[in-house]
């Protein structure tokens, strides 16, 4: 069975599997606006190299942010459009949760991980997750805090990941920047299978997984005072 993993939220990241066999694993960096006319095209020439085709897949999983507001919406939209096609499955998974996969050396013992995201205003998206044997679990909703909000005994956590270094870690109060481990951007590998996170069986489950991560509205800057009319 062929299952893929499409997150858009910082770019594009896709691995395809066939079976226990990695078939592809690539990224697309993202290109401002040409970024959603490069999608297909790129999807395609990916599946050619691992020797199959979007309409084979019997497994999506989809990342779901925290990013780009656009980018997820059209990952979702591109994933619905063929699954309809098709007759695949998909289910939806915070982007962040691979992020927290990709750390290495994690213990048998309890731990909390934290996945910092750029929230723009001087802010910081977290999402905090218990590792616990073998599965982690998330810790309520991501919050965007600013540097003395993380350092709340509520929101530190034992380790920290980001995919998005340089904003973000110069935003981090010292003891979490030394914490802090940076990645490229999302391995999608990590979204395949994920211990403790079952596949929704029905169709309405299916839909409702795939609402993507939303921590403040797409457009938060403070509007201006009307102004009177002459």
């Amino acid at each position: 069975m062929i299952h893929a993993a499409l997150d858009t939220s910082q770019g594009v990241a896709l691995a395809i599997a066939d079976g226990p066999r990695l078939a592809f694993v690539g990224t697309l960096a993202r290109q401002g606006r040409a970024h959603d006319r490069e999608l297909l095209p790129w999807l395609e020439a990916a599946f050619a190299e691992a020797g199959t085709t979007p309409g084979a897949v019997r497994r999506w999983s989809l990342g779901l942010g925290p990013g780009s507001f656009s980018g997820v919406r059209t990952g979702i939209a591109v994933v619905k459009g063929i699954a309809m096609a098709s007759g695949a499955a998909y289910r939806g998974l915070p982007s962040s949760l691979a992020l927290a996969l990709s750390l290495e050396g994690l213990p048998a013992t309890p731990l909390t991980i934290g996945v910092l995201h750029d929230g723009r205003c001087d802010q910081v998206i977290l999402s905090r997750f218990q590792w616990s044997d073998g599965v982690l679990k998330p810790l309520g909703e991501p919050v965007a805090e600013g540097a003395e909000g993380l350092v709340s005994a509520a929101l530190v956590c034992d380790r920290y990941v980001t995919a998005q270094a340089e904003p973000v870690l110069e935003l981090l109060p010292a003891p979490l920047r030394e914490r802090t481990a940076t990645r490229d951007g999302i391995d999608a590998r990590h979204l395949l299978e994920v211990a403790g996170w079952p596949w929704p069986t029905a169709a309405a489950a299916m839909e409702a997984s795939t609402e993507p991560v939303y921590v403040r509205p797409p457009v938060f800057v403070t509007p201006r005072s009307p102004r009177p009319l002459p």
